[in-house]
């Protein structure tokens, strides 16, 4: 006898770990590695936001292939409008993950991080969306990942007296399906990063990025990335000062 495939349609029961009321009367969740995050159909919708950790927005496609349309980081907010309207996507926690279900006095507080409206959140989403679209369709493997590595460490990345660090928050297998790369290729080009001393690794999951300048150099989109992430420890100076979103 085969078991059913579970659904993943945003449509479904809510997920959760633990639950807890933040002081400004919104839920906090505790997500596990792979579980999910499902926005239901209420109205008005809810909002997310993530206190920690790295959501995944992901569908599946024909002869079950995988693509992640966008990471979500710390700060981010998520509401049903704001996916995708495919027929089978999801929103996954890809390490143990922290998010907030907004309350209405939540929406307009300045508080936990979330300093910007809910709205002015979703497009940025929006622009991360069609920024991460033209990665896949106009960059070369190369770029995508420069592109990828660049967010993690203006997000992330904390600096060190060996450049600026910071913990992976994906999988190979995240990564590989964020670039839409094999993973052997994505192997393949870390070890060259790594040859060229751009960065290094370690087996806890680690990066150490040692010339930010070079690394956004293999990038053309280094001042877009910058523009859409929050102020960062780990920057470059003159990048991403063109657009106030």
């Amino acid at each position: 006898m085969t078991s059913a495939k579970p659904s993943r349609r945003l449509g479904s029961p809510p997920r959760f770990g633990s639950s807890s009321l933040t002081p400004l009367g919104g839920i906090r969740h505790r997500l596990g590695r792979r579980q999910q995050l499902v926005l239901g159909p209420e109205r008005p919708e809810s909002a997310y936001f993530v206190e920690s950790g790295c959501l995944l927005v992901e569908a599946l496609l024909s002869g079950d292939r995988r693509q992640v349309a966008l990471a979500l980081f710390p700060g981010d907010v998520i509401s049903r409008s704001a996916v995708p309207p495919l027929p089978d996507i999801a929103i996954m926690a890809a390490v143990p993950s922290v998010v907030i279900r907004l309350g209405e006095r939540t929406d307009a507080a300045e508080s936990d991080g979330l300093s910007r409206p809910p709205m002015t959140h979703f497009a940025r989403l929006a622009a991360r969306y069609a920024m991460h679209a033209i990665a896949l369709n106009r960059l070369t493997a190369e770029e995508r990942l420069a592109t990828l590595l660049l967010e993690l460490t203006f997000r992330l990345g904390q600096r060190t007296h060996r450049g600026c660090t910071f913990d992976l928050p994906m999988s190979r297998s995240d990564m590989a399906h964020f670039l839409a790369l094999n993973p052997d290729t994505l192997s393949r080009l870390m070890s060259r990063l790594k040859g060229e001393d751009l960065l290094s690794t370690t087996g806890r999951g680690q990066v150490t990025v040692h010339d930010l300048q070079r690394l956004a150099a293999r990038t053309p989109l280094a001042a877009a990335v910058q523009s859409l992430c929050p102020v960062p420890s780990c920057g470059l100076e003159g990048f991403g000062e063109a657009t106030g979103i």
